[in-house]
């Protein structure tokens, strides 16, 4: 990993999450007050949440060995379900649908399935869709699921990064995994871990202690390229050799000088999907062992819901529980931030999930305005000529929102890792 040279110019890692923790054997500057980033925790009436759905899952044995060595992790069996018009189904609803009551549902999704046209184009997410599902399981589950994630027009995105984030139907199926190799959809039975104690945001607390010189509420403000110099807002400057960024891509730009305008414009075209998380407070355990619910609902606004006490035994032992739900921002639409809480509960209580007697302690709307970077067409073309004018100035990219990529903190963290490996060499 990159260290400091005899002339007290190193590499600098820019952020303190997944990625530039996996980065970092240097000095990491970090504007918030503690690493983590996306994955942070919270605590809320005595209930713990995390900042996103988060569970620790990785197909990178060094990426667990290094996460299990750090601290004391807790495994089980991941229990997610769909919610379907009133019924369960196991997750993903593609593989399950002929759990469903409905006779019509699943005859509609097997009809659909036999009727897969290979020859019809894949060129964007929707078409990819229709050709891998067929128009049963799209209408009653892919399509809306996705359109609230993502947006009506799902069209725009591409297809690059499907094999890593959607299961296929039954008969072809994916297998996760956990040998090493690129990521695979999560199926009902894979294995995932979570910290024995606390929080998600424990793991790079402990990962964070292994960082030689990490320095919070450290907001860099300006990088000057050619005398590779760095300037925080409380005045410190900073000489380095490299920089291992893991900033959004487009704040990136914003603080580099002479960037080229083309360059600025096309990264600002780039979007980002928001989220705001419904943070539901409960007194006492909830009666329910899932993990996950999806829902492709629209009368239900959440796309997905985290009871994340079901997290770990230590998490289940505590009297107040936490539920967390998801609610994306597609083309920056804006929920009314008031009601939110209240229709979550409601929609909790007919999903039988909470019950009318159940106690809410308190509850809080938080927005993450930059939750999921979107994968369009143009993604790949914009990034490479952003790396290839960064790389000339020996910035490198790592990270969900500095690469653009749909990926986990576990993989995050070992793109970090690797980069820093590579800066060692």
């Amino acid at each position: 990993m990159a260290t400091r040279t005899d002339t007290g110019a190193h590499t600098l890692v820019l952020g303190g999450g997944p990625a530039g923790i996996g980065a970092a054997q240097a000095t990491v500057l970090e504007r918030a007050s503690e690493p983590g980033g996306l994955s942070s925790t919270i605590m809320l009436a005595g209930a713990v949440f995390d900042l996103g759905g988060h569970s620790f899952h990785t197909p990178h044995p060094e990426i667990k060995k290094l996460v299990f060595d750090s601290l004391e992790m807790f495994e089980q069996e991941r229990d997610a379900r769909c919610y379907h018009k009133g019924e369960w189904v196991k997750y993903p609803f593609q593989q399950n649908f002929k759990d469903l009551n409905s006779q019509e549902t699943i005859a509609a999704c097997e009809l659909g399935l036999e009727q897969i046209d290979s020859s019809l184009p894949c060129n964007n997410f929707k078409q990819f869709l229709n050709a891998r599902f067929g128009s049963g399981i799209c209408k009653h589950f892919m399509s809306p699921y996705n359109q609230k994630l993502w947006g009506e027009d799902l069209s725009r995105l591409g297809t690059y990064w499907v094999n890593q984030r959607v299961a296929s139907p039954n008969g072809h199926k994916h297998k996760f995994q956990n040998d090493g190799g690129e990521r695979t959809p999560l199926q009902a039975k894979t294995k995932v871990a979570y910290p024995a104690k606390g929080g998600f945001h424990e793991i790079f607390k402990a990962l964070a202690l292994r960082v030689p010189d990490l320095q919070t509420n450290k907001q860099v403000m300006r990088i000057d390229p050619i005398t590779k110099q760095v300037w925080t807002a409380t005045g410190d400057n900073y000489p380095y050799e490299s920089i291992v960024s893991t900033l959004p891509l487009e704040r990136l730009l914003k603080i580099i000088d002479n960037v080229p305008k083309e360059l600025i414009a096309d990264v600002s075209s780039l979007e980002t999907l928001a989220l705001d998380l419904v943070l539901i407070a409960v007194s006492g355990p909830v009666s329910t062992d899932i993990q996950r619910i999806y829902s492709a609902d629209p009368e239900r606004p959440a796309h997905k819901i985290a009871i994340n006490h079901n997290s770990s035994d230590f998490l289940r032992a505590l009297p107040n529980h936490a539920i967390m739900a998801e609610l994306s921002r597609p083309h920056g639409f804006m929920h009314d931030l008031k009601k939110l809480p209240e229709k979550v509960v409601n929609d909790l209580i007919d999903m039988d999930v909470l019950s009318l007697d159940d106690k809410i302690l308190e509850s809080r709307v938080i927005e993450i305005k930059h939750a999921y970077p979107v994968p369009s067409h143009k993604v790949p073309q914009i990034l490479e000529k952003v790396r290839a004018w960064l790389l000339e100035r020996d910035i490198h990219l790592v990270g969900r929102f500095a690469e653009w990529a749909y990926i986990n903190s576990d993989e995050a963290l070992f793109r970090g890792l690797k980069q820093g490996e590579r800066l060692c060499r």
